[in-house]
């Protein structure tokens, strides 16, 4: 008895973000590996969707396909200002896309696309060089860590466990209130220069980390903003390190959240929405 073949899945269109061009584009074999990642346009009068065909599935957010996502629009960014899509979004059929999404909110990404035009996402995210340095500073600036250190000091360790716990968590709350107050005063530095930023220092974890922040920059003023990181760094002594990354594609700044209706038929209108952060453009 011949096994059965396994059934083939069904393709759709996985769409990445949306751009201002008329004309049919094709971006080279990127995007979601499990499909056929060659990167195109769906176009509507002067608007595009950048799709590639892949399976018609819910994706799993994993760093393999993230960063596909990511990388297709990061790719499209030097020739193009983005709109990004949210991740694993996918259509049936190309023209569903135009029928649900370019024609009903044309305006909408019009308006979104002058604004995000001209402009640099930048992310900059800053960690401690060296942990024993930082915790001596905690030490000398602390009173109740100096007192608690004298009690422990030359008494047996079953005598202390009380208070090495009380001396423990007392280091973690001195350590996240400095670190707040650094990437504070980091952002309070950088801000000026930007027209919009998102403070996402939440997100990191261990004791290095100091902040996680990302700034939208006009292009006439990166110069100033990368001056301003280079003053940062300076005014460190090389106790942080600053790590800045370029060209990032702007999902903190504006995504697209797209719903697609189940039905096929050109006709059909889907109840779609658009997530752009609060800081962003007024509708016109």
């Amino acid at each position: 008895m011949e096994e059965a073949s396994p059934t083939t899945p069904e393709l759709g269109s996985y769409i990445y973000c949306i751009i201002g061009t008329s004309e049919p584009k094709s971006f080279g074999p990127y995007g979601i590996p499990e499909g056929l990642p060659e990167l195109y346009t769906v176009n509507h009068r002067d608007l595009a969707a950048v799709v590639s065909r892949a399976p018609v599935k819910e994706y799993p957010v994993t760093r393999e396909h993230t960063m596909a996502h990511h990388q297709v629009i990061e790719r499209i960014m030097p020739e193009y200002a983005v709109l990004p899509v949210q991740f694993s979004t996918i259509a049936k059929r190309d023209g569903q896309i135009v029928e649900q999404v370019l024609k009903p909110r044309y305006e909408e990404f019009q308006r979104l696309l002058q604004w995000i035009a001209g402009k640099e996402a930048i992310e900059v995210r800053a960690s401690w060089n060296d942990m024993e340095a930082v915790f001596q500073e905690l030490a000398q600036e602390s009173e109740a860590i100096q007192a608690l250190k004298a009690r422990i000091a030359d008494r047996p360790a079953d005598a202390t466990y009380y208070d090495r716990i009380e001396l423990g968590t007392l280091v973690q709350e001195l350590l996240k209130a400095k670190q707040r107050k650094t990437a504070d005063r980091m952002l309070e530095t950088l801000k000026p220069h930007a027209c919009d930023w998102r403070d996402n220092s939440k997100t990191l974890y261990g004791d290095r980390r100091i902040g996680y922040l990302a700034f939208l920059v006009e292009q006439d003023k990166t110069a100033a903003f990368d001056q301003a990181v280079a003053e940062l760094r300076a005014a460190s002594n090389g106790r942080i390190n600053v790590k800045v990354n370029r060209r990032v594609a702007p999902f903190d700044f504006v995504t697209i959240i797209i719903k697609l209706n189940e039905e096929t038929e050109p006709s059909a209108q889907a109840e779609s929405e658009a997530d752009v952060t609060a800081e962003g453009p007024a509708a016109g």
